[in-house]
């Protein structure tokens, strides 16, 4: 809002939802890869 660049704030979000994404995707992949060895 002091230097008038108003398109910093929804990039700002958008990088970060980015970046949970992508560790959001790694964590779900492990995760399945990893599940048949739970299995007896």
């Amino acid at each position: 809002m002091l230097t008038g660049w108003n398109w910093l704030d929804p990039a700002a979000a958008i990088a970060v939802s980015l970046l949970i994404a992508v560790t959001a995707w790694r964590s779900l992949r492990d995760s399945l890869r990893l599940e048949p060895d739970g299995v007896p």
